[in-house]
């Protein structure tokens, strides 16, 4: 009952333990009788909501004692979206949004995006916050519990938890950096990231391991060699005017070097060294690496540089009505 096979093919071939999302959802339909398309749905609503409510949580993590800061944060996480542009197609104009090709990172559809994608993220978000949980208590058992809910991301989708994993490789080679430079002592953060690297990427091996064991499960290999034409600037066009406005925290950011800051900045620029570096060492397609939901880090920085960029108004160009306004 826990193990997937296919009924698209005649071949004989072993079942295997993979697709959670599915196995759940379709566990559930079968409990309570619920048609499947219409579970498929429910389950869509149910993760988005879920997702969301997380995303809040998340946002709280950082501006955990300014109400104001959380409410537009939360905003401009929600409604952040690229930059559009016009073109021309028969010489009707159409507006485009730049990487329209790739669904998961419309600003709608990423948050009621297809169910295993969602659930991964639900996960994935829940790890990220025990994870910093467990480090302000020094508490083993949240550790524990952050890599078990961190395996369950994987094994909704890797895709999704490959970005989690390289974001805190990114974070935690960054923030020893600084603590080598500054000769303090090995932190507490950096020992349980690496294990929870260690426990939770056994998801990742095992799922590589089913994808290696033969038809259908290896007919993803070759789809994950097509590489598609993403540049930086894609990136940057994609990311949006929040942006522009996450600029403006970065000295104060840089100034402050708290591990939030160093964990958001390394989850906003994963996609940007995936795509560059990872690409060639991980055997996923480059477009993978959008996977991460990175705009949440980018409203969160995009606040914190929104609330510096009205103070510069407001000191030097004396308009305090204009800033009010903006």
């Amino acid at each position: 009952r826990l193990f997937f096979i296919s009924r698209y093919t005649v071949e004989n071939f072993p079942a295997r333990f993979t697709y959670l999302p599915y196995l759940i959802m379709g566990l559930t339909a079968r409990l309570f009788h619920i048609n499947l398309p219409l579970m498929y749905q429910l389950a869509r609503v149910v993760f988005g909501l879920s997702f969301i409510f997380l995303i809040y949580k998340i946002i709280r993590l950082y501006f955990h004692s300014n109400k104001i800061y959380r409410i537009v944060s939360f905003f401009l996480v929600l409604f952040g979206t690229g930059f559009w542009y016009i073109k021309k197609i028969n010489n009707i104009s159409f507006i485009y949004r730049n990487l329209s090709f790739w669904t998961e990172v419309n600003t709608l559809d990423r948050i009621f995006y297809i169910p295993h994608h969602l659930l991964s993220k639900v996960f994935m978000l829940a790890s990220i916050l025990i994870l910093f949980s467990s480090v302000s208590k020094k508490s083993w058992k949240l550790l524990i519990l952050a890599s078990f809910v961190g395996i369950l991301s994987g094994l909704s989708s890797p895709f999704v938890f490959i970005n989690l994993i390289m974001t805190i490789i990114i974070a935690s080679f960054v923030f020893l950096i600084i603590q080598l430079i500054s000769k303090r002592r090995i932190p507490l953060f950096l020992i349980y990231s690496f294990i929870f690297t260690i426990i939770s990427s056994s998801s990742l091996l095992y799922l590589r391991w089913v994808e290696q064991a033969g038809f259908p499960w290896n007919h993803y290999l070759e789809r994950e060699k097509m590489m598609f034409p993403v540049t930086p600037f894609d990136i940057f066009l994609l990311y949006g005017p929040n942006t522009i406005l996450a600029l403006f925290a970065i000295p104060k950011i840089v100034f402050r070097k708290s591990l939030l800051d160093i964990f958001f900045l390394s989850w906003i620029l994963e996609p940007l060294l995936g795509i560059l570096l990872f690409t060639w060492v991980i055997p996923i397609q480059n477009i993978r690496f959008l996977s991460g939901s990175t705009f949440i880090p980018l409203g969160i920085i995009a606040c914190e540089g929104l609330f510096v960029l009205c103070r510069l108004l407001k000191k030097y160009l004396l308009v305090p009505q204009l800033v009010t306004c903006f």
